[in-house]
């Protein structure tokens, strides 16, 4: 399973805005984020253990269930929320780094 742990960042800023309102920093499903990572923007693609790929974009929040970390991502194009088990997540990557 891929690791996500983020801490909140009071001083971090979002998408280059110096009004530093904070963001979270840490890693998501192994990738290193912060604040600038955050929005559509930042493109990631993502596969799962079925073989579905998806591109999405982080909003830069998640959810707990159980002790579980659910990311808020959307899918790049219809900007719909895309909940996925964790478990289910093999590959995770900003899409500059996927290489086809």
């Amino acid at each position: 399973m891929l690791k996500t742990k983020l801490v909140w960042n009071p001083r971090a800023c979002k998408n280059g805005n110096v009004r530093r309102r904070g963001a979270l920093e840490g890693t998501l499903y192994g990738v290193k984020v912060g604040g600038k990572d955050i929005g559509r923007s930042v493109a990631y693609q993502l596969g799962t253990v079925d073989g579905a790929v998806f591109t999405v974009w982080w909003d830069g929040t998640i959810g707990d269930d159980n002790g579980k970390v659910y990311p808020y991502l959307y899918q790049y194009d219809t900007h719909s929320l895309v909940l996925l088990n964790p478990d289910v997540v093999v590959w995770f990557d900003k899409l500059e780094n996927v290489r086809v």
